[in-house]
């Protein structure tokens, strides 16, 4: 697998972004572009090559999809299928390793704190933050008075961030996520009686 490394300190160049629904037959159209794009889906599956590699993406999955590299649906959509897709352009200063190890990509990482990292490909454990990220750009981009350009890029590259902070906890603290599960819900219900006892029904804990 590919990971990018993209600086933090400089927002990606956004160029455009969208939402693709077909009820079936979808066949992704063969090309190689300039740009960036990142494709996540939300419901059914996506058959697409990258780099003589076959994906078959499900609910979701997502794939970044690297700029000067040849794409292509390998076979249609047989059900509906829906999903999010965003081009964009990257800092000079980024840069790719290529790792199959999990080790490796972890040090990569540490050397370099002034970067965030994205996968080529994953399963979102909490597609619900970036998919809201997603309706903003989309709300954003699609606005008949002027948007401000930076705003966009910005936008953007919070989506990204994200998304590639999902990413780090996953590999890094993989034991450690569902307690900021825990924690998260427990601060969307602070106001109200919380006890041990439901805390530990809801997370399918024993109590004692």
């Amino acid at each position: 697998m590919r990971y990018l490394f993209i600086p933090k300190n400089e927002p990606v160049t956004y160029l455009s972004c969208g939402q693709l629904i077909r009820n079936k037959n979808f066949l992704h159209p063969k090309r190689c572009l300039d740009s960036y794009v990142l494709i996540i889906i939300v419901e059914g599956n996506l058959n697409i090559v990258q780099d003589n590699t076959s994906y078959v993406l499900g609910p979701n999955q997502f794939l970044l999809l690297h700029a000067n590299t040849l794409h292509y649906g390998w076979q249609e959509s047989i059900d509906y299928l829906q999903y999010y897709w965003m081009h964009f352009q990257i800092p000079e200063n980024s840069f790719y390793i290529t790792d199959s190890s999990s080790d490796s990509y972890l040090q990569s990482a540490q050397a370099n704190p002034d970067k965030y990292v994205l996968p080529e490909t994953g399963t979102l454990k909490h597609i619900n933050r970036v998919l809201l990220l997603f309706s903003q750009l989309l709300d954003l981009s699609m606005r008949r008075y002027p948007v401000n350009d930076y705003l966009l890029r910005y936008f953007q590259t919070a989506l990204l961030m994200e998304l590639a902070g999902e990413f780090v906890i996953s590999e890094n603290t993989d034991g450690y996520v569902e307690i900021f599960q825990i924690q998260d819900w427990i601060l969307h219900h602070y106001s109200q009686t919380i006890t041990v006892s439901q805390i530990a029904e809801i997370f399918h804990y024993n109590s004692a």
